[in-house]
């Protein structure tokens, strides 16, 4: 078989759909190259302040040397060279032997206690490996990583590349510990989830008629079950030249437009938050998303934020009334009022709540409720969708078409549309979080 033949049937990892496949008689020496290429990297002090061309142009190097040196029998092609050379790049990052946990598909974060003591999350589960970095090595990467990251605090979190990285110093550990976790830079949107069976059209023209209404959304889910992919489809789907305020943790969101003002709030003071609130409001956003589990700190975005503005926020919370049951407490607190006020409050803030969860092994919306009042001012919830037994149920027609009810009717009754939402069977085969 002809080595560019081969280089179409080896898939190593890649957030791509359409990942780099090369044959399994390369797939050992690819393994091989890679750790030497890791080792080789975790030696040179700069290698982050390389630019990601002089990188590449670094690993072709490494690679027609090795080729030169140990495998002189095989003849690549200098475009089966930069495939190759491609493929490397996206599995070696300068972390020495972590690089070959961070190449696993399956792993989704990495735990180094010590240089000897290393764990990885695999399809959810902790295990220990029997990996061990080279301890020179590993304080030379923890040094450099302190100085990439800016910062002083005692758990510092920020992003590299398609990882977030957390350390955690002293006097939180007694020694510093690393956790790298993997962030996909898909560009989530309504229709990547469609083209994953995740939603339907009728699903998806309803969500963005949310966003063209500038309703205020709650995104409500437990841990780990897509509220930042979600978040970051709703960021996706507004018009290009919205004036778009974000505000996140550890630059989760990969956002197709790069004029977003976005705000890193993870080591501000509460003062230093809202100051930050307040200065950015006056930019007058026509929405503002919020990627921060805190309540406490998307209230105070309600309490300063005008009519004109849509707002969508996330929460952790198993179902919409435990949302609300945490709003409330945090409300109750907060303005000192009875949970009947803060209630009011609520329905006032709220408009929609969208509660994600698993089912079985993937993830799917479990509701979708809207929010109004009723004549005493406390909170009344409307399901608009349901999720039960692999089956989306809802109901939009009246949301979807509402303007277009309101126009004045014609003699003629008018033919019913052939776009009427139904029940349908939804195939989930989620992979947004990966």
């Amino acid at each position: 078989m002809a080595i560019t033949d081969r280089l179409k049937r080896f898939d190593m990892y890649s957030d791509d759909d359409n990942a780099n496949i090369i044959s399994p008689e390369i797939a050992s020496l690819c393994s091989e190259l890679t750790k030497a290429l890791s080792q080789k990297i975790a030696s040179i002090p700069i290698w982050f302040d390389y630019s990601k061309d002089e990188q590449q142009e670094l690993i072709k190097n490494f690679l027609n040397s090795k080729l030169n040196e140990q495998f002189s029998e095989i003849k690549l092609t200098p475009a089966e060279k930069d495939r190759i050379s491609t493929i490397f790049f996206t599995s070696v990052y300068g972390f020495g032997s972590l690089d070959f946990l961070i190449s696993q598909k399956d792993v989704s974060k990495i735990f180094v206690n010590s240089p000897a003591d290393i764990y990885v999350e695999r399809n959810g589960e902790i295990e220990k490996t029997d990996v061990v970095i080279d301890k020179t090595q590993f304080d030379a990467l923890l040094v450099r990583l302190f100085e990439m990251s800016g910062k002083t605090s005692s758990v510092i979190t920020f992003r590299l590349n398609n990882l977030l990285v957390t350390m955690l110093r002293e006097p939180v550990c007694s020694s510093t510990k690393l956790i790298l976790k993997k962030v996909s830079d898909t560009l989530f949107d309504f229709g990547y989830f469609e083209r994953r069976d995740i939603l339907d059209s009728n699903i998806s023209e309803f969500l963005k008629s949310l966003i063209k209404s500038k309703k205020r959304v709650l995104i409500s889910s437990p841990v780990q079950c897509g509220k930042t992919a979600f978040l970051n489809a709703f960021i996706n789907e507004t018009d290009e030249d919205a004036r778009i305020l974000l505000f996140e943790e550890g630059a989760l969101i990969n956002a197709k437009k790069s004029d977003i003002n976005r705000f890193d709030v993870e080591d501000l003071t509460d003062k230093e938050q809202r100051d930050l609130i307040t200065a950015a409001l006056y930019y007058n956003p026509e929405y503002i998303f919020s990627d921060i589990n805190d309540i406490g700190f998307n209230i105070e975005i309600s309490e300063l934020l005008n009519s004109q503005s849509g707002f969508i926020s996330s929460v952790r919370a198993n179902s919409p009334a435990e949302a609300l049951s945490f709003y409330t407490s945090v409300l109750v607190s907060r303005l000192k009022c009875t949970e009947k006020l803060a209630k009011i409050r609520f329905a006032k803030d709220c408009d929609y709540i969208i509660q994600l969860d698993k089912n079985d092994e993937y993830f799917v919306i479990k509701a979708v409720v809207e929010i109004s009042s009723n004549k005493a001012g406390t909170p009344v919830f409307t399901e608009l969708l349901t999720f039960k037994s692999g089956e989306y149920k809802y109901n939009f027609y009246p949301k979807l078409k509402k303007a277009e009810e309101e126009q004045p009717k014609e003699a003629e009754t008018p033919k019913a549309p052939d776009n009427i939402p139904t029940p349908k069977k939804i195939t989930f085969k989620a992979r947004f979080n990966r």
